[in-house]
Formats: C-alpha cells, sequence, structure tokens
C-alpha cells in the first residue's frame, strides 16, 4: 500500500492539485503545497496512463476508467 515507483502526472490548471497514476491502475490526488494526499481512486480494471484536467480544474478525466474496454472515467474534484 503506497504510491509505486511507475508513475505519470498532471498538475490541476491551478497548480494546486496533482493526479498521479501509480503502476496504472491506482490514481491518487496530491495537494501540492503539503503533498498531502487529498483522494484516491481505483485500482482501474485496465491499466492507464492517460489523465486530463477539465479547463476550470473541476473535472479529472481518467483513461481506462473503473469498467475497462476503454473507457473513460470522469471525476468531480472538489
Amino acid at each position: 500500500s503506497g504510491m509505486a515507483l511507475d508513475l505519470n502526472m498532471r498538475f490541476s490548471p491551478d497548480g494546486k492539485k496533482l493526479a498521479v497514476i501509480s503502476q496504472g491502475r491506482n490514481v491518487w490526488l496530491l495537494d501540492t503545497a503539503t503533498l498531502s494526499v487529498l483522494a484516491k481512486a481505483g485500482p482501474f480494471v485496465d491499466s492507464t496512463r492517460t489523465l486530463a484536467w477539465s479547463a476550470d480544474g473541476r473535472e479529472l478525466a481518467v483513461g481506462a476508467g473503473l469498467s475497462g474496454d476503454g473507457a473513460i472515467t470522469v471525476f468531480t474534484v472538489k
């Protein structure tokens, strides 16, 4: 349990949050000022390396998603 070294990362548009994919199966949301974990999602059905923030930083899209088959899962970020 904990983040692995195989990472893919994307900063939120305001730079206050960092989304990190670890081992292609889990997404961690970190506060960039403190590096504290705000949320974790996964494990996902399929491995993914795709992250995309909405322009306002309120949504985070994760490729592969929770249901597999190339799905995309969109999370609301508070």
